[in-house]
């Protein structure tokens, strides 16, 4: 019995390591364009911290029509507004920068009301961000502009779009 956990533990670890190992192929330009009537803040996840954790990054705010460029091989991006305090309204984005070797390359996305800042719930389910949409969206190797806007049809206020540029 034993020997059959340390067996499959060892089979996940070596399939798991293949997964990281195969790094991300996308090698063309990604761009976050923040399209709101907010400021938004840039949540990095600080290595440094005992644990890892998101902080606030003000100095790198994204003002309305402000865009930065992403890394898709760095840390899934974060950005959150507190000006926005309805829970059914949209406050926060994750990107998720999934770009393994896959064909197609996909990006995912997932708005959230977030009830404090990101990184701040702990385990909290009082405090746990409220998932407002989530979608996975296929993308070639192209350069990428990742919209957000308030504009448009859109029950919790914002709406993504994902395009070649």
């Amino acid at each position: 019995m034993v020997f059959q956990v340390k067996r499959r533990l060892i089979s996940w670890c070596a399939v798991s390591a293949l997964v990281l190992s195969a790094g991300c192929d996308f090698t063309a330009r990604m761009e976050f364009h923040n399209r709101t009537q907010q400021t938004l803040t840039p949540y990095p996840v600080d290595p440094d911290l005992e644990p890892p954790a998101r902080v606030a990054d003000p100095a790198n705010n994204l003002a309305p029509a402000d865009f930065v460029v992403i890394n898709p091989k760095g840390f899934k991006p974060v950005c959150y507004t507190p000006e926005i305090t309805d829970e059914a309204m949209a406050n926060g984005i994750f990107l998720g920068l999934g770009l393994i070797d896959a064909d197609p390359l996909a990006l995912q996305y997932k708005v959230f009301h977030y009830r404090v800042p990101p990184g701040e719930a702990g385990s909290d389910p009082d405090l746990q961000p409220i998932l407002l949409q989530s979608d996975i969206v296929e993308i070639e190797d192209v350069n990428i502009t990742i919209g957000v806007r308030n504009v448009g049809p859109s029950p919790d206020g914002w709406n993504i779009r994902i395009l070649p540029r």
